[in-house]
C-alpha cells in the first residue's frame, strides 16, 4: 500500500512539473513572438 501512494505522489509531481514545464515553454514562444509586450 505503502509503494502505491509513494507512485500516485511520483504521477502527480509528474503531471504537475510537465504542466510547468508546457507553461514556460509558451511563455518563451510568446517573448519571441511578442518582443515588444515581453519587454514592456
Amino acid at each position: 500500500m505503502n509503494w502505491k501512494d509513494h507512485n500516485t505522489r511520483t504521477s502527480w509531481f509528474y503531471i504537475y512539473f510537465s504542466v510547468l514545464r508546457k507553461f514556460a515553454h509558451l511563455e518563451v514562444l510568446f517573448s519571441i513572438t511578442h518582443p515588444t509586450e515581453a519587454v514592456a
